[in-house]
């Protein structure tokens, strides 16, 4: 069996016989270095790198980092409808309270009046809540389509490049454009 092996040092080349197994360099090697060879040969089968056993590639961030921003997009989103029911049920409250207030013939000029400021606290509440409500859904909304083009854009660590983007810009009398040519 012959071994093929590149090194720092330098290249070589094991074979081995019915005797000790030699070098190239002319040291002795022992069976155990040339089945670590023979493997090693396999390794480059496969695509290591010659003689040098494949280190382990570290998994991927990919999908933990997809799924958790799901996830938070997603409790994000939930939030936010929660909000946007609780600012209509403090619109229904405020609606009620301007009604008494009609009713009553009373109109909230100053402040002092217990009904007046009972009708604005729940109108601010109302407002309060539908803001919440806005904004949880456009930041979960943001984060929910972010993983999506996270999934289909990130390259998986398989050693291919899964995207090839490059910019392109051109500048001329008519006008200019700017855009991104490549292979995703």
């Amino acid at each position: 069996m012959t071994c093929a092996f590149r090194s720092a040092i330098g290249d070589g080349l094991f074979v081995q016989g019915p005797g000790p197994v030699l070098g190239t360099r002319g040291r002795a090697a022992s069976s155990r270095q040339a089945h670590h060879d023979a493997r090693n040969e396999g390794a480059r089968e496969e695509g290591g790198s010659e003689g040098v056993r494949a280190k382990p590639k570290a998994p991927s961030a990919k999908w933990p980092v997809v799924i958790s921003t799901a996830a938070v997009g997603a409790v994000g989103v939930g939030l936010g409808g929660g909000f946007f029911v609780a600012s209509e049920g403090k619109k229904d409250e405020a609606v009620g309270f301007e009604n008494d207030l009609v009713d009553d013939g009373i109109a909230c000029a100053g402040t002092g009046n217990e009904q007046c400021d009972e009708y604005r606290a729940a109108r601010q509440q109302f407002y309060d809540h539908r803001t919440i409500a806005t904004v949880s859904l456009a930041v979960g909304g943001g984060l929910l389509a972010a993983s999506a083009v996270m999934a289909l854009v990130w390259p998986e660590n398989n050693g291919k490049s899964g995207m090839d983007v490059r910019p392109i810009a051109s500048v001329g009398e008519q006008g200019g454009y700017f855009g991104l040519r490549g292979r995703f």
